[in-house]
């Protein structure tokens, strides 16, 4: 091998998917809470992923209170975006 030719490790893991993610924040699709559904004035924006897919969550106020762990978010992410598993089932 000459010298200058050596190629970087190959990745230890998949590349997270933001497709989802910056699509919602691009058209502008982010007016509507994730789990109510209702329209948002203020809330609190995070990051959900499933280690293939990354989405946007919004929550308002109420689902902020309602859901402080965050785990009827990550129910209805995991239905959405892998819909042959149950909330019941262990995420691996």
């Amino acid at each position: 091998m000459r010298p200058g030719l050596l190629r970087p490790p190959p990745p230890t893991g998949p590349t997270p998917d933001w497709t989802v993610i910056v699509d919602d924040i691009t058209t502008q699709r982010l007016r509507t809470c994730t789990l109510c559904g209702g329209p948002i004035a203020t809330f609190t924006a995070e990051a959900w992923s499933n280690g293939v897919v990354v989405a946007a969550v919004l929550l308002c106020p109420a689902c902020q209170r309602r859901d402080p762990q965050r785990m009827a978010v990550f129910a209805k992410m995991e239905l959405r975006y892998d819909p042959g598993r149950t909330p019941d089932q262990e995420v691996p």
